[in-house]
């Protein structure tokens, strides 16, 4: 078979499993002068990052270890970096599961081509400061996305899906697909039964599964797909293409097209590399490796695209707004455009990331060669109308927007916070009110474990 699932049983003997756990994980606080002891030598570079599921933290991984950070408010919780398990790795993609101590890892070796072992997950468990299983593939693993149910890794031309349970994992499905080298996979975190996407069997097509039987698959975009996103629920689906002229909108059931969102001109392209569903409203947020500017929608239900998917008609009202803004920058290319661009919904706010160029390019760039970050990563505030945007510079800025729906379209974002996460020196510690993160090697100690935000599963 070309999936081998050899996991142990992690979840441990006297733990109540997630979500009704009463065990919980606080991540331990280091006191300033730990660094200088435990901290690895030589420069540390980013690898990958990834928000958990509800974005309420994110973690990297980096060519030393990984470190987990909150959101909100922002700080670094916790840091493990050349723990004995560690040698000699680095990890190419991590996962968290919600607050919880189970990490899931991409280890590759750190030989000259860091090629060795990227075709296999490895589960850490923080707790026990130790891998307790691994999933293996005959291929190099390019995605990697997991919620309470299922681990999902997406190979170049291959899917496969596992689902966890009280005593371990096994492999429930092997999906075919069109080239991925990008690991395009994306997983509903909230929806009954499971939901995940990924690209079909031919560019362009979108399979979308839904638990272990049901799935779909259509046609999103002409050209191969570049981003794919799920709302929480996995009642709407975004995608984009390499062509980058515009996002897409489908509703899940009936894969029915709502909006069509428009990111610049017709001949304008991005790279786009990254979407994201606002948790409770309705906006969605795009950014783009080929540019400076984050992009956020507000899909409102009179943009809906009216008939079926092909449908290009909108209403007077909506006809004339466009028009007047067109009016003033039509060109040749633009007229002969004007039925599409018609239909499609423009910006309502953009937020031009600091110290990054109009194409994209950052001065500071600390991601290692062999890195999996395409571009910036983007997650709604769950309460407040801000947008997180982490940046592969090592910074993160919280942008702020108007969230009343009836704010005028293509407004700027204020910069409402600015953070330094990530250096590559590896004395770098992220400053807090009288305290210091400092590595320690293989985690936290036992005196962790107490109830306050974090589940041990």
């Amino acid at each position: 078979a070309d999936a081998v699932c050899s996991a142990q049983a992690f979840w441990g003997t006297g733990y109540r499993c997630l979500p009704n756990s009463d065990w919980f994980l606080r991540p331990v606080m280091l006191v300033e002068g730990d660094a200088s002891s435990s901290a690895p030598s030589g420069n540390i570079y980013l690898m990958s990052y990834a928000f958990n599921q509800d974005c309420s933290c994110f973690i990297c991984g980096t060519t030393a270890g990984f470190r987990v950070y909150r959101t909100s408010p922002f700080c670094e919780l916790r840091r493990v970096e050349d723990a004995d398990a560690f040698k000699e790795k680095s990890f190419a993609l991590v996962a968290m599961l919600y607050k919880s101590n189970v990490f899931t890892l991409v280890p590759i070796s750190r030989d000259a081509d860091m090629s060795a072992g990227a075709n296999k997950a490895m589960i850490w468990d923080e707790k026990e400061r130790r891998f307790v299983g691994e999933l293996r593939s005959r291929h190099e693993v390019k995605g990697l996305v997991r919620n309470r149910e299922i681990i999902v890794m997406a190979c170049e031309r291959d899917v496969y899906v596992y689902e966890t349970t009280a005593t371990g994992t096994r492999a429930i499905l092997w999906i075919k697909t069109t080239k991925n080298t990008s690991g395009l996979c994306a997983l509903a975190c909230s929806s009954t039964p499971w939901i995940m996407c990924c690209p079909g069997e031919s560019d362009g097509g979108l399979r979308v599964q839904v638990g272990q039987g049901e799935f779909s698959e259509f046609t999103a975009h002409e050209t191969a797909l570049a981003a794919v996103a799920l709302n929480d629920s996995g009642t709407c689906i975004a995608t984009a293409s390499e062509y980058g002229s515009v996002v897409k909108v489908f509703q899940r059931e009936g894969t029915q097209l709502l909006y069509r969102l428009r990111l610049g001109t017709p001949t304008h392209r991005e790279s786009v590399s990254c979407i994201t569903f606002h948790p409770d409203q309705p906006f969605l947020a795009v950014a783009a490796s080929s540019t400076n500017v984050v992009q956020i929608f507000k899909l409102e239900r009179s943009h809906h695209m009216r008939g079926d998917a092909g449908d290009e008609s909108v209403t007077a009202s909506e006809s004339k707004g466009f028009l007047q803004r067109l009016a003033s920058k039509a060109t040749d290319v633009v007229k002969g455009a004007i039925p599409d661009y018609l239909t499609d919904t423009s910006c309502f706010a953009r937020f031009t990331i600091p110290d990054v160029e109009p194409d994209g390019r950052s001065a500071i760039d600390v991601r290692h060669d062999q890195a999996r970050i395409l571009g910036p990563l983007l997650a709604f505030h769950r309460t407040e109308p801000r947008l997180t945007v982490l940046h592969y510079s090592g910074m993160l800025f919280e942008a702020s927007y108007q969230q009343s729906l009836e704010s005028p379209e293509d407004t700027d974002c204020g910069c409402a916070a600015a953070e330094m996460w990530f250096a590559a020196r590896p004395d770098f510690n992220m400053p807090r009110p009288g305290q210091q993160v400092a590595s320690e090697s293989g985690g936290g100690g036992e005196e962790s474990f107490v109830a306050e935000d974090w589940e041990v599963v």
